[in-house]
């Protein structure tokens, strides 16, 4: 929904994709947590969603390994229990999410399960150091982070990303106790495109945008925090 591009690699050969996603279709969506048997589809899937990125970054969105390690979280219970005691409720506290039409994996969400302070942003990237943030005796509440919204680039526009976002709130707020959900949006060209995106969709900026620093832009970037309150 909020990017366009076309396939590329492996991806335009691979992809099985309808031709065209109705509104029957997006009724019809269903979705499950993603496995390691998803992972080789989903680095495709991602980051030819986000090929538009190559603008102004030398790197892919994700690798292998990142969505691996994900994944791995869904798959071993007990050690996420173990690590994430104070927020694990018997679900992944981290996961991608999957839209499937048909058997096809059509669209895809990073979620994971944080206490955060409303309103207050928290350091999510090693380029954003702590000592930086704003501090705050707001008690922390569950919060819904997401990322990665992706959808094969030719069913942009199609609806999938609205429709899975909306998923991914009924699961935060039903399934997972959830007050609140938040994004990062990062940008190097300061295009309001993708902000008016989640503004539509009930997301509010917070914050200052905070300094994007990797080796891996050829241009400066920035992040912008977005939030919203299920209800």
């Amino acid at each position: 929904d909020s990017g366009g591009g076309v396939l590329l690699g492996p991806a335009a050969e691979s992809a099985p994709l309808p031709v065209t996603v109705t509104k029957t279709d997006l009724e019809r969506l269903t979705y499950r947590v993603a496995t390691a048997s998803d992972v080789p589809v989903l680095e495709r899937l991602v980051n030819n969603a986000y090929i538009h990125e190559r603008r102004f970054k030398r790197v892919d969105r994700t690798t292998v390994e990142e969505l691996a390690e994900i994944v791995q979280v869904s798959d071993n219970p007990e050690e996420d229990k173990k690590q994430n005691a104070n927020v694990y409720d018997g679900h992944p506290t981290k996961q991608l999410r999957l839209g499937v039409l048909d058997g096809k994996i059509v669209c895809s969400i990073y979620l994971e399960i944080k206490l955060l302070s409303p309103g207050i942003i928290s350091p999510f990237t090693t380029s954003t150091p702590s000592s930086s943030l704003p501090t705050t005796n707001t008690p922390p509440v569950r919060t819904c982070y997401f990322g990665m919204l992706s959808v094969w680039p030719a069913l942009h526009r199609s609806g999938l990303g609205r429709t899975l976002l909306s998923e991914a709130e009924r699961h935060a707020r039903e399934d997972r106790a959830c007050l609140r959900m938040r994004c990062v949006v990062a940008n190097c060209n300061r295009s309001v495109g993708l902000f008016d995106y989640y503004r539509a969709r009930g997301f509010e900026e917070f914050g200052e945008p905070q300094p994007w620093i990797s080796d891996a832009l050829t241009e400066p970037g920035w992040f912008q925090h977005f939030e919203k309150v299920l209800s």
